[in-house]
């Protein structure tokens, strides 16, 4: 078996620091709201059989990254913010 790792230049970070901020607070947002309707959503599939947990968590999904797309719940906001606040105290803090 053969292990293939990515360059070395490639790793976490420059992956997240490619993509602008607002996408990245999306996304997370999305998988937030993902997991919160999946598990809302346990009790109904518990007895279920594979194709209607999979459809329910494939809907799950995609009920997550509409809901997030379309303004969420306030997450994605918040990151953004903090992340904007914390980036000007960084800059000023270099300049001073």
């Amino acid at each position: 078996m053969k292990v293939y790792y990515p360059p070395s230049s490639m790793n976490f970070r420059d992956s997240v620091a490619s993509k602008n901020v607002e996408d990245v607070a999306e996304e997370f947002e999305a998988m937030f709201l993902s997991l919160v309707m999946k598990e809302a959503l346990k009790p109904m599939v518990r007895d279920k059989g594979f194709a209607t947990r999979t459809y329910y968590e494939m809907f799950a999904d995609n009920v997550g990254r509409v809901l997030a797309r379309g303004g969420g719940i306030g997450i994605a906001e918040f990151i953004i913010k903090n992340y904007m606040d914390e980036r000007d105290r960084h800059s000023q803090e270099r300049e001073d």
